[in-house]
């Protein structure tokens, strides 16, 4: 072992020097005095020392040991003439290796080391494990964190799909009722009011996977809310859902019936509608969850002073005191079945609830039912302001590059573009649709992020190279999750969401062309 010996009577300390070289220890220093122990610590680094108590100087041993204690983790053997208890109580607070008493004896002297040299090694030992468990306490935690979040991504997944096929069940319905019942082409209302419940749904499946960022994301003070009756909305969401909570009921024998309760001439909510009526969607299919064997839902609206309050209650098995305070939580839920139900509906539900400023109750007791209440602003006067900006088709005919790898797509586009006034140049990838750019003169260009060989960001670059005030929209799947984390590509002006809609492409394209042209 490496010793250092702090003594200020010369003669002790090369006794104490010879006796430890005897038995086999190296001592790197002598120190006379508290202040020059602390600095030759510093330089020799010792495994520990040898301190006298009383000392030359302003700092006795033990405030020195001490400090060397602290600054360097090197414990102290005290050695002292002194055994006064008030002493040791001092001394026990450097947390020593040992004490040794003077005059020194050979065989006191060599035991108290030895023992002191054993503790020293166990306390070595005992730090050397802790740390090994520390670092592989880390790697475990690691581990685990990475495995709940493929569990949680594998749940989210699922979630999903299961709301997504929420969402596709009135397309199903309604589209395989025009199959096998062709005779309903004949009746024009009907045929209307089943297209445009097949289109709601379909932007509602669209919507499904933007609202994953409904945990984390609060409103962009950008963002624009429409106006939102909610009597209609509730009208609407009982009409897309009733393949579920009638059909499907009562296919299993159970009869489900949804009344409505509402307060004529509602005022307006401000809102984002595909958001709302998915929080409808969701509270209504709760309720069937929890009406097993039948019942009843009502769907209330009223107005609560400048809010306007929307109540949807059912009959079913109501909650826990826990399940009431966890509802919310994501991933959490009481259904065993997993394609029932993933923990992940109302979580989103009250993210929706808080960006619309709003606020969501639960009136609950288990074998009584449940009722959740919405309390949402009423519109004001400043909110309409600016709604509908851009939406309508431009009143000028432009000349535009379309360019995307999917066939179905570019026909859809051009469909919609042509439907405006506006003429329209295809390709397939982007180094085609670079050399279309060379040859042609265009108001506008309109590309897909992925696409083999030159993508998106690679076309948008290389055309801003040659025409940087050119107007460029990206199509892309990835469009909402670019926008928060702040990823718009190189050289793009817009970015649209797929699928794409008719409003959509006319707001990207109406933006960009008064951008540039301002």
């Amino acid at each position: 072992m490496e010793i250092m010996v702090v003594e200020d009577e010369r003669i002790t300390a090369e006794d104490i020097r010879f006796r430890l070289e005897d038995m086999g220890h190296t001592v790197t220093a002598i120190a006379s005095s508290g202040e020059e122990s602390i600095q030759k610590v510093a330089e020799t680094k010792p495994d520990f020392v040898l301190m006298d108590i009383v000392l030359k100087g302003d700092m006795d041993g033990i405030e020195a040991a001490g400090q060397i204690r602290n600054r360097f983790n090197v414990p102290a053997i005290y050695v002292t003439a002194h055994g006064e208890k008030s002493i040791f109580q001092r001394a026990k607070k450097t947390r020593p290796l040992g004490y040794i008493l003077k005059p020194l004896q050979d065989m006191q002297f060599s035991i108290a080391i030895e023992i002191a040299i054993e503790l020293y090694k166990a306390k070595k030992e005992l730090q050397e494990s802790n740390h090994r468990l520390d670092a592989d306490l880390k790697q475990t935690q690691q581990q685990l964190i990475q495995q709940e979040r493929l569990r949680a991504l594998g749940t989210m997944a699922s979630g999903i799909a299961h709301d997504f096929n929420n969402a596709l069940t009135p397309i199903l319905s309604f589209s395989e009722m025009l199959i096998h019942h062709p005779e309903i082409l004949e009746d024009k209302e009907k045929i209307s009011t089943s297209i445009q419940r097949m289109n709601v749904a379909a932007q509602d499946a669209a919507h499904v996977v933007r609202r994953l960022r409904e945990f984390y994301r609060r409103r962009d003070p950008s963002e624009i809310f429409q106006p939102v009756n909610l009597n209609q909305l509730v009208e609407a969401t009982i009409s897309l859902t009733s393949p579920k909570w009638k059909d499907q009921a009562q296919a299993t024998g159970i009869t489900i019936s949804i009344n409505t309760d509402f307060v004529h001439d509602i005022p307006l909510v401000a809102g984002n509608e595909h958001e709302l009526r998915e929080v409808l969607t969701n509270l209504i299919f709760n309720a069937v969850d929890a009406m097993p064997y039948g019942g009843t839902i009502t769907i209330r609206t009223c107005i609560d002073g400048d809010h306007v309050t929307l109540e949807v209650s059912d009959t079913g098995t109501g909650m826990t005191k826990e399940a009431r305070e966890r509802c919310f939580e994501p991933f959490f839920t009481t259904k065993q079945d997993k394609q029932r139900g993933t923990g992940l509906g109302l979580a989103m539900v009250h993210g929706i609830i808080q960006r619309h400023e709003g606020r969501i109750d639960i009136i609950t007791k288990p074998g009584k039912g449940t009722t959740f209440i919405i309390r949402l602003p009423i519109q004001s006067d400043i909110q309409t302001q600016s709604i509908g900006q851009h939406t309508e088709a431009l009143s000028r005919s432009l000349h535009v590059l379309v360019v995307d790898d999917e066939q179905g797509t570019l026909d859809t586009l051009t469909d919609y573009l042509t439907a405006d006034g506006h003429t329209v140049v295809t390709a397939i990838n982007g180094r085609e649709g670079l050399e279309k750019f060379y040859a042609d003169r265009f108001d506008v260009v309109v590309v897909d992020l992925a696409m083999p060989e030159m993508n998106g960001e690679e076309l948008s670059v290389a055309i801003k190279k040659i025409a940087p005030n050119k107007p460029i929209v990206m199509l892309t799947g990835f469009a909402e999750m670019m926008e928060v984390t702040d990823e718009k590509p190189s050289g793009v002006d817009d970015m649209i969401p797929k699928p794409v809609t008719i409003p959509d492409l006319r707001k990207a394209i109406a933006k960009v062309i008064h951008h540039c042209e301002h």
